[in-house]
C-alpha cells in the first residue's frame, strides 16, 4: 500500500469539501445549543424555577459545549482531509492515465492504495488501457506484414509477376486495421 506523500492532494477540491463539512457540523452544533438553551428555559418555566437559576445553568454548560463544538469540528476536518484522500487520489490517477492515453503513451502504471475508494473505476481503466495496448500491438504487427507484402510486390513488379491477388490481399487487411475503433 502506497502513502500520499502530500497532505493537500488537491487543494481547491479538498477546501470545498471542509467548507461543506465544517459547516454542517458548526449549523449542526449551533442548532443543539439553542436547542438545549431553549430546553432549559422551558425546564425553568415549568419548575418555576425552584432548582436553578437559567443563567447558571447556562454558565456551567457553555464551557464544555465550546470543548465538545472545537472537538467535533476538528474531528470533522480531520476526518474530511483524511477521506478526501481516498476519492481524491485514485481520481488524480485517472487523470494522470488520461493524459498519458491523450498524449499516445499506453504505458503507464496506475497505482491505489488499498483503502482507495474508486479502486473498481481505476482497475477499468487499467483494462481499457491494456485491451488498447495490446490492439495497437496488434495492428502495429499488421502494419509491419503489410509492408513487407508491399517490398515483396515492389521485388515481383520488378521481375514482372502477376501482382492482383497480392494487391488485393493487402487491401483486405488495410480495411480491417482500424476496424476495432469506433470513431462515430
Amino acid at each position: 500500500m502506497a502513502k500520499r506523500k502530500k497532505f493537500w492532494i488537491d487543494p481547491p477540491i479538498q477546501t470545498r469539501m471542509l467548507r461543506f463539512v465544517v459547516g454542517m457540523m458548526a449549523v449542526s452544533l449551533l442548532v443543539a445549543y439553542f436547542s438545549m438553551d431553549r430546553g432549559l428555559e422551558q425546564a425553568a418555566a415549568q419548575s418555576e424555577r425552584a432548582f436553578i437559576s437559567v443563567g447558571w445553568a447556562r454558565d456551567a454548560l457553555l464551557a464544555p459545549f465550546y470543548v465538545a463544538f472545537f472537538t467535533t469540528l476538528l474531528a470533522g476536518v480531520v476526518m474530511t482531509v483524511l477521506w478526501s484522500h481516498k476519492y481524491i487520489g485514485p481520481l488524480m490517477v485517472l487523470t494522470a492515465g488520461i493524459r498519458r492515453i491523450r498524449e499516445g503513451d499506453l504505458t503507464g502504471e496506475e497505482k491505489t492504495r488499498d483503502t482507495d475508494e474508486l479502486v473498481g473505476l481505476v482497475q477499468d481503466f487499467i483494462s481499457m488501457r491494456d485491451a488498447l495496448r495490446r490492439k495497437a500491438n496488434h495492428d502495429r504487427q499488421a502494419v509491419s506484414r503489410v509492408e513487407e507484402r508491399l517490398e515483396t510486390i515492389v521485388s515481383k513488379a520488378k521481375s514482372g509477376d502477376s501482382l492482383r491477388d497480392e494487391v488485393q490481399a493487402i487491401r483486405h487487411e488495410l480495411k480491417t486495421l482500424g476496424s476495432f475503433y469506433k470513431l462515430q
